[in-house]
């Protein structure tokens, strides 16, 4: 049998127009979500800090207008988060919730596996701590304190102190560090493992979702 050749062309456009309106349909999905998220988390923000009965400034125009933009600016990222999610389970329907299962427990294991160096970072930690400590109680023994609650208030202060030494900060700096580079592991590995069926849910949604277009049209 000879193929329709004539008959391409209007597939190939077929095509196009399909594609460009599924793009355009999850985009105006991202976006929606994005905005009522960013929207309703950036105002509750806002009401927030304007009457946080704490506040001493005086409410401006000026300050108004700030407040509101830093509050719509912090409230971006979990609108970000939101679209896309939005975005990709209209793209892969119930498949989109897969990474939401997969990542704890590929994370918990991950973690289980650096337990140890995890403790060695954290007794690094207390290590230096404890050096920081040893110096400032030192110097408090020429302190006369007679009310319990100005001792604890001094022992808190002076934790605190040696807390923000550089020495406990570094510590502290490279198990965070440490931390993110388990994460970053757990995401990857979740990308691996979930990013095969995500692309065949979103391959047999998009074929159901041109077959319905085709119908339609």
């Amino acid at each position: 049998m000879v193929p329709n050749l004539t008959a391409l062309p209007l597939v190939g456009r077929s095509m196009r127009q399909f594609a460009w309106a599924d793009a355009k349909a999850t985009l105006r999905t991202a976006v929606r979500g994005f905005a009522w998220t960013t929207g309703s988390v950036g105002l509750a923000l806002f009401a927030a800090a304007v009457l946080n009965p704490g506040r001493v400034e005086p409410l401006t125009a000026a300050s108004a207008i700030a407040t509101f933009v830093g509050a719509l600016v912090y409230a971006a990222l979990p609108g970000l988060v939101v679209a896309t999610c939005a975005a990709v389970f209209r793209l892969a329907g119930g498949w989109a919730f897969l990474p939401l299962v997969v990542f704890p427990v590929i994370a918990l294991g991950v973690f289980w596996l650096g337990r140890g160096m995890l403790a060695a970072e954290g007794q690094d930690i207390l290590s230096a701590l404890g050096a920081q400590l040893k110096g400032n109680l030192s110097a408090l023994g020429g302190l006369r304190i007679h009310e319990p609650y100005l001792l604890v208030v001094v022992l808190l202060l002076y934790g605190l102190y040696a807390a923000l030494q550089l020495p406990v900060l570094w510590q502290l700096f490279q198990y965070l560090l440490l931390v993110g580079a388990f994460t970053a592991i757990a995401l990857l590995l979740t990308c691996m493992v979930t990013l095969p069926p995500l692309l065949w849910a979103i391959a047999r949604r998009t074929a159901w979702r041109y077959a319905k277009h085709v119908a339609l049209g």
